[in-house]
């Protein structure tokens, strides 16, 4: 199974809703050597947990086949809740939280589950990285 590092980052911090931007870095090694592929993208009113989502899946949305991936990110939510049942049990309950409320971004954590099941995920809490001048280079040249 090929083992590949995803790097994310995003313009928005803090529960604010308003424009972002995010970006990803995917790292791999092919039969050719080391690859790296960059992503990035915006959207509109968004908040920071959708727009690390985001990166999340069109990171993963590139990999062809089932890898072990391990994603580098500074979103404690996004990392939290696919690492402790979270998904699975929302997936069990068609969607709902605990309580019967929505899940919030359920678009996006469908489309995440989906990917996952592919893929063995790993997630690692990280604010700084080899690519975090790289990133910021991808945030900012969309602005």
């Amino acid at each position: 199974m090929k083992t590949v590092k995803v790097f994310v980052k995003t313009s928005l911090q803090g529960p604010c809703i308003r424009d972002g931007r995010y970006a990803a870095v995917v790292e791999y090694i092919s039969s050719k050597g080391a690859v790296t592929r960059e992503i990035s993208g915006e959207e509109k009113e968004t908040t920071y947990n959708r727009s690390v989502l985001l990166a999340v899946i069109r990171a993963l949305d590139l990999l062809k086949m089932a890898c072990s991936v391990t994603v580098y990110t500074d979103c404690i939510f996004v990392k939290n809740t696919a690492e402790r049942g979270s998904l699975e049990d929302w997936r069990r309950s068609e969607w709902k939280k605990a309580g019967g409320g929505e899940v919030k971004n359920r678009d996006l954590w469908q489309q995440f589950t989906e990917l996952a099941d592919r893929h063995e995920i790993v997630f690692r809490f990280s604010k700084h990285n080899d690519y975090s001048h790289r990133l910021t280079e991808l945030l900012e040249a969309g602005q």
